[in-house]
């Protein structure tokens, strides 16, 4: 999105770049917060156009984390333990 032109923030728990030596990644606007706490995700949230998230890729299906998805994407959506590739 950097690349595009887009003004991207990226929240993680450090709140700092993993990757400094990435030039893109140099780019973003990295901010301290936690997606497993709401008002963390709201306060960056509420100040977006857009939000695009990979949280929830790293958890299987028996993380406990399963309302996860709603508070960051909003989609209610579950995976089926029984069909599910995670």
């Amino acid at each position: 999105l950097v690349k595009k032109g887009y003004d991207v923030t990226g929240i993680s728990r450090r709140g700092t770049n993993p990757r400094p030596d990435n030039e893109a990644l140099s780019q973003v606007n990295w901010v301290e917060g936690d997606a497993l706490n709401p008002s963390d995700v709201q306060k960056f949230v509420g100040q977006s156009d857009a939000v695009v998230h990979a949280v929830g890729l790293l958890f299987d299906v028996e993380s406990g984390l399963a309302g996860l998805n709603n508070i960051v994407s909003g989609s209610k959506s579950k995976p089926d333990p029984e069909k599910s590739t995670y």
